[in-house]
Protein backbone atom coordinates (compact mmCIF):
# COMPACT_ATOMS: atom_id res chain seq x y z
CA UNK A 1 0.00 0.00 0.00
CA UNK A 2 2.79 2.41 0.94
CA UNK A 3 4.70 1.47 -2.22
CA UNK A 4 1.64 2.20 -4.37
CA UNK A 5 1.14 5.56 -2.66
CA UNK A 6 4.79 6.53 -3.23
CA UNK A 7 4.58 5.41 -6.85
CA UNK A 8 1.41 7.44 -7.43
CA UNK A 9 2.99 10.51 -5.84
CA UNK A 10 6.10 10.06 -7.98
CA UNK A 11 4.06 9.96 -11.19
CA UNK A 12 1.96 12.94 -10.07
CA UNK A 13 5.03 15.12 -9.48
CA UNK A 14 6.59 13.82 -12.69
CA UNK A 15 3.54 14.89 -14.71
CA UNK A 16 3.48 18.30 -13.03
CA UNK A 17 7.16 18.83 -13.87
CA UNK A 18 6.60 17.64 -17.43
CA UNK A 19 3.65 19.99 -17.96
CA UNK A 20 5.71 22.93 -16.68
CA UNK A 21 8.55 21.99 -19.01
CA UNK A 22 6.21 21.79 -22.00
CA UNK A 23 4.63 25.11 -21.05
CA UNK A 24 8.05 26.79 -20.84
CA UNK A 25 8.99 25.40 -24.25
CA UNK A 26 5.74 26.63 -25.83
CA UNK A 27 6.38 30.10 -24.44
CA UNK A 28 10.10 30.69 -25.06
CA UNK A 29 11.89 33.42 -23.16
CA UNK A 30 13.20 36.23 -25.31
CA UNK A 31 14.46 39.78 -25.39
CA UNK A 32 14.09 42.34 -28.16
CA UNK A 33 16.97 44.79 -28.33
CA UNK A 34 16.75 48.51 -29.04
CA UNK A 35 17.93 47.65 -32.57
CA UNK A 36 14.96 45.37 -33.11
CA UNK A 37 16.83 42.05 -32.84
CA UNK A 38 14.87 39.21 -31.22
CA UNK A 39 17.06 36.92 -29.11
CA UNK A 40 15.88 33.62 -27.67
CA UNK A 41 17.43 33.21 -24.25
CA UNK A 42 17.09 32.10 -20.67
CA UNK A 43 16.27 34.76 -18.10
CA UNK A 44 17.22 34.65 -14.42
CA UNK A 45 16.67 36.91 -11.43
CA UNK A 46 19.75 38.64 -10.05
CA UNK A 47 20.58 38.29 -6.35
CA UNK A 48 19.75 41.91 -5.49
CA UNK A 49 16.97 42.48 -8.01
CA UNK A 50 17.00 42.99 -11.74
CA UNK A 51 17.20 40.38 -14.48
CA UNK A 52 19.89 38.87 -16.67
CA UNK A 53 19.50 37.02 -19.95
CA UNK A 54 21.75 34.44 -21.58
CA UNK A 55 21.28 33.88 -25.34
CA UNK A 56 20.79 30.23 -26.33
CA UNK A 57 23.83 30.53 -28.61
CA UNK A 58 26.05 32.16 -25.98
CA UNK A 59 27.18 31.62 -22.40
CA UNK A 60 27.66 35.26 -21.46
CA UNK A 61 24.83 36.69 -19.36
CA UNK A 62 23.79 40.30 -19.87
CA UNK A 63 21.61 42.57 -17.79
CA UNK A 64 18.16 43.52 -18.96
CA UNK A 65 18.03 47.32 -18.89
CA UNK A 66 15.52 49.66 -20.51
CA UNK A 67 18.25 51.56 -22.34
CA UNK A 68 19.23 48.49 -24.41
CA UNK A 69 16.21 46.16 -24.26
CA UNK A 70 12.79 47.31 -25.46
CA UNK A 71 10.87 44.13 -24.69
CA UNK A 72 11.34 40.84 -22.88
CA UNK A 73 9.34 37.82 -21.82
CA UNK A 74 10.20 35.81 -18.70
CA UNK A 75 8.28 32.54 -18.38
CA UNK A 76 7.73 33.18 -14.68
CA UNK A 77 5.44 36.03 -15.70
CA UNK A 78 2.13 35.90 -17.55
CA UNK A 79 2.84 38.71 -19.98
CA UNK A 80 5.72 40.44 -21.78
CA UNK A 81 7.32 43.59 -20.38
CA UNK A 82 8.03 46.59 -22.60
CA UNK A 83 10.31 49.58 -22.06
CA UNK A 84 8.04 52.63 -22.23
CA UNK A 85 8.52 56.32 -21.59
CA UNK A 86 6.20 57.32 -18.78
CA UNK A 87 4.39 60.67 -18.97
CA UNK A 88 5.27 61.68 -15.37
CA UNK A 89 7.99 61.51 -14.33
CA UNK A 90 9.57 61.43 -17.77
CA UNK A 91 11.50 58.18 -17.43
CA UNK A 92 11.77 54.91 -19.32
CA UNK A 93 10.64 51.90 -17.31
CA UNK A 94 9.55 48.34 -17.95
CA UNK A 95 5.79 47.94 -17.78
CA UNK A 96 3.78 44.74 -18.09
CA UNK A 97 1.47 44.56 -21.10
CA UNK A 98 -1.89 43.30 -19.87
CA UNK A 99 -3.93 43.83 -23.05
CA UNK A 100 -2.90 44.10 -26.70
CA UNK A 101 -4.87 45.67 -29.55
CA UNK A 102 -5.90 49.11 -30.75
CA UNK A 103 -5.65 50.06 -27.09
CA UNK A 104 -2.75 48.50 -25.19
CA UNK A 105 -2.98 48.36 -21.41
CA UNK A 106 0.18 48.42 -19.27
CA UNK A 107 0.76 47.98 -15.55
CA UNK A 108 3.52 49.25 -13.27
CA UNK A 109 4.02 48.34 -9.62
CA UNK A 110 6.17 50.41 -7.29
CA UNK A 111 6.81 49.16 -3.77
CA UNK A 112 8.21 51.14 -0.86
CA UNK A 113 9.39 49.60 2.42
CA UNK A 114 8.02 50.57 5.79
CA UNK A 115 9.95 52.76 8.22
CA UNK A 116 9.83 54.68 11.46
CA UNK A 117 8.06 58.02 11.70
CA UNK A 118 7.71 59.87 14.99
CA UNK A 119 8.78 56.75 16.84
CA UNK A 120 6.18 54.51 15.19
CA UNK A 121 6.58 51.79 12.62
CA UNK A 122 4.82 52.55 9.34
CA UNK A 123 3.86 49.77 6.92
CA UNK A 124 5.22 49.53 3.40
CA UNK A 125 3.02 50.30 0.44
CA UNK A 126 2.55 49.22 -3.13
CA UNK A 127 1.51 51.73 -5.74
CA UNK A 128 -0.26 50.41 -8.81
CA UNK A 129 -0.42 52.35 -12.07
CA UNK A 130 -2.29 51.57 -15.27
CA UNK A 131 -1.24 53.24 -18.51
CA UNK A 132 -2.89 53.01 -21.92
CA UNK A 133 -1.55 53.55 -25.42
CA UNK A 134 -3.66 53.80 -28.57
CA UNK A 135 -2.85 52.83 -32.17
CA UNK A 136 0.81 52.20 -31.35
CA UNK A 137 1.52 55.92 -31.08
CA UNK A 138 4.09 55.36 -28.29
CA UNK A 139 2.35 57.83 -26.02
CA UNK A 140 1.17 56.61 -22.64
CA UNK A 141 -1.76 58.00 -20.69
CA UNK A 142 -2.13 57.39 -16.96
CA UNK A 143 -5.70 56.12 -16.63
CA UNK A 144 -5.88 54.41 -13.22
CA UNK A 145 -3.98 54.13 -9.95
CA UNK A 146 -4.70 53.05 -6.39
CA UNK A 147 -3.61 56.51 -5.18
CA UNK A 148 -6.14 59.31 -4.71
CA UNK A 149 -3.80 61.92 -6.15
CA UNK A 150 -0.76 60.73 -8.06
CA UNK A 151 1.90 62.29 -10.29
CA UNK A 152 0.04 65.57 -10.48
CA UNK A 153 -3.18 64.02 -11.78
CA UNK A 154 -6.55 63.62 -10.16
CA UNK A 155 -9.12 60.86 -10.63
CA UNK A 156 -11.04 63.27 -12.87
CA UNK A 157 -7.96 63.77 -15.09
CA UNK A 158 -7.36 60.03 -15.41
CA UNK A 159 -11.00 59.33 -16.21
CA UNK A 160 -11.01 62.08 -18.85
CA UNK A 161 -7.93 60.52 -20.47
CA UNK A 162 -9.66 57.15 -20.65
CA UNK A 163 -12.84 58.69 -22.06
CA UNK A 164 -10.73 60.28 -24.79
CA UNK A 165 -9.26 56.91 -25.73
CA UNK A 166 -12.79 55.58 -26.26
CA UNK A 167 -13.91 58.73 -28.07
CA UNK A 168 -14.20 57.14 -31.52
CA UNK A 169 -16.67 54.54 -30.20
CA UNK A 170 -19.47 56.58 -28.69
CA UNK A 171 -21.65 53.53 -28.11
CA UNK A 172 -19.05 51.77 -25.98
CA UNK A 173 -18.12 55.02 -24.23
CA UNK A 174 -21.75 55.60 -23.24
CA UNK A 175 -22.11 52.03 -22.00
CA UNK A 176 -19.03 52.56 -19.84
CA UNK A 177 -20.33 55.87 -18.47
CA UNK A 178 -23.73 54.36 -17.68
CA UNK A 179 -22.10 51.87 -15.30
CA UNK A 180 -20.69 54.75 -13.24
CA UNK A 181 -17.85 52.52 -12.11
CA UNK A 182 -14.18 53.30 -12.62
CA UNK A 183 -12.61 50.16 -11.21
CA UNK A 184 -9.58 48.25 -12.48
CA UNK A 185 -11.79 45.34 -13.55
CA UNK A 186 -14.30 47.50 -15.42
CA UNK A 187 -11.57 49.42 -17.24
CA UNK A 188 -9.91 46.21 -18.40
CA UNK A 189 -13.18 44.67 -19.57
CA UNK A 190 -13.97 47.84 -21.53
CA UNK A 191 -10.56 47.77 -23.22
CA UNK A 192 -11.11 44.12 -24.14
CA UNK A 193 -14.49 45.00 -25.63
CA UNK A 194 -12.97 47.89 -27.61
CA UNK A 195 -10.16 45.74 -29.00
CA UNK A 196 -12.63 43.02 -30.00
CA UNK A 197 -14.70 45.55 -31.98
CA UNK A 198 -11.66 47.27 -33.48
CA UNK A 199 -9.30 44.50 -34.52
CA UNK A 200 -5.72 45.68 -34.94
CA UNK A 201 -3.85 44.67 -38.07
CA UNK A 202 -0.28 43.52 -37.37
CA UNK A 203 1.53 42.86 -34.11
CA UNK A 204 4.22 44.66 -32.13
CA UNK A 205 6.50 41.63 -32.03
CA UNK A 206 6.69 38.10 -33.32
CA UNK A 207 5.98 36.87 -29.80
CA UNK A 208 2.69 38.69 -29.26
CA UNK A 209 0.73 37.48 -26.26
Amino acid sequence: MKFKLKRDLFFMFFLIGLSRSVSAQSNPEYVITDKGDTILCSIKQELFGGLKYTPVSDEQAKRIVAERIKEYYHNKEKNPFLAKKLPKPSAIKFVERLEFGQICLYELYQSSPGGIQQGRMTPGSTRRFWYAEKNGEHKLFLIKTNQLVSLGTSRKDRKAAFDELLGDDQELLQQFKNKEEYSFDEIRETIKAYNTKHVKVGVSSEFNR
